[in-house]
Protein backbone atom coordinates (compact mmCIF):
# COMPACT_ATOMS: atom_id res chain seq x y z
CA UNK A 1 0.00 0.00 0.00
CA UNK A 2 1.05 3.59 -0.50
CA UNK A 3 1.07 5.62 2.70
CA UNK A 4 0.85 9.39 2.25
CA UNK A 5 -0.06 11.84 4.98
CA UNK A 6 -1.46 15.23 4.03
CA UNK A 7 -1.27 18.46 5.98
CA UNK A 8 0.71 19.11 9.10
CA UNK A 9 1.41 15.95 11.02
CA UNK A 10 3.72 15.57 13.96
CA UNK A 11 6.22 12.76 14.42
CA UNK A 12 6.96 11.80 18.00
CA UNK A 13 10.25 9.91 18.27
CA UNK A 14 9.97 7.60 21.26
CA UNK A 15 13.58 6.34 21.23
CA UNK A 16 15.75 9.36 20.37
CA UNK A 17 16.65 8.47 16.79
CA UNK A 18 18.79 10.93 14.88
CA UNK A 19 17.11 14.12 13.68
CA UNK A 20 18.09 13.09 10.14
CA UNK A 21 16.08 9.86 10.46
CA UNK A 22 13.03 11.73 11.77
CA UNK A 23 13.28 14.29 8.94
CA UNK A 24 13.67 11.51 6.39
CA UNK A 25 10.52 9.80 7.71
CA UNK A 26 8.69 13.15 7.55
CA UNK A 27 9.66 13.57 3.89
CA UNK A 28 8.73 9.99 3.01
CA UNK A 29 5.28 10.24 4.58
CA UNK A 30 4.61 13.64 2.99
CA UNK A 31 5.55 12.48 -0.51
CA UNK A 32 4.07 8.98 -0.28
CA UNK A 33 5.93 5.77 0.43
CA UNK A 34 5.17 2.04 0.14
CA UNK A 35 4.23 0.65 3.55
CA UNK A 36 3.30 -2.74 4.96
CA UNK A 37 0.52 -2.91 7.54
CA UNK A 38 1.30 -4.93 10.67
CA UNK A 39 -1.11 -7.86 10.56
CA UNK A 40 -1.19 -8.02 14.39
CA UNK A 41 -1.69 -4.34 15.22
CA UNK A 42 -4.11 -1.85 13.76
CA UNK A 43 -2.54 1.36 12.36
CA UNK A 44 1.05 0.08 12.74
CA UNK A 45 3.26 0.03 9.64
CA UNK A 46 6.70 -0.93 8.39
CA UNK A 47 8.28 1.38 5.84
CA UNK A 48 11.35 0.12 3.99
CA UNK A 49 13.65 2.76 2.54
CA UNK A 50 17.32 2.68 1.54
CA UNK A 51 18.21 -0.50 3.42
CA UNK A 52 16.43 0.42 6.64
CA UNK A 53 12.98 -0.16 8.08
CA UNK A 54 10.94 2.40 10.01
CA UNK A 55 8.27 0.99 12.33
CA UNK A 56 5.52 3.49 13.05
CA UNK A 57 2.07 3.86 14.56
CA UNK A 58 -0.43 6.39 13.27
CA UNK A 59 -2.64 7.59 16.13
CA UNK A 60 -6.32 8.46 15.60
CA UNK A 61 -5.42 12.16 16.07
CA UNK A 62 -2.96 11.94 13.15
CA UNK A 63 0.24 11.96 15.20
CA UNK A 64 2.90 9.53 13.99
CA UNK A 65 4.86 7.59 16.59
CA UNK A 66 8.31 6.49 15.44
CA UNK A 67 8.80 3.28 17.39
CA UNK A 68 11.89 1.67 15.85
CA UNK A 69 14.38 1.70 13.01
CA UNK A 70 16.44 -1.30 12.01
CA UNK A 71 18.55 -2.46 9.05
CA UNK A 72 16.55 -4.07 6.26
CA UNK A 73 16.67 -7.86 6.49
CA UNK A 74 16.87 -8.04 10.27
CA UNK A 75 14.31 -7.52 13.00
CA UNK A 76 15.32 -6.39 16.51
CA UNK A 77 14.64 -8.88 19.29
CA UNK A 78 12.19 -6.53 21.08
CA UNK A 79 10.09 -6.25 17.90
CA UNK A 80 10.12 -10.02 17.35
CA UNK A 81 9.15 -10.57 20.97
CA UNK A 82 6.29 -8.06 20.78
CA UNK A 83 4.97 -9.68 17.58
CA UNK A 84 5.11 -13.12 19.18
CA UNK A 85 3.26 -11.93 22.30
CA UNK A 86 0.56 -10.24 20.26
CA UNK A 87 0.05 -13.33 18.12
CA UNK A 88 -0.05 -15.58 21.20
CA UNK A 89 -2.55 -13.37 23.00
CA UNK A 90 -4.88 -13.49 19.98
CA UNK A 91 -5.20 -17.30 20.25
Amino acid sequence: MLLKLDGNFAIEDLWNHTPENVQQLQRLLASGVPAFADSHRRDFYEIEHEHQVFYIHICPNGKVLLLAIWPEGSVPAHVQCASHLTAASAI
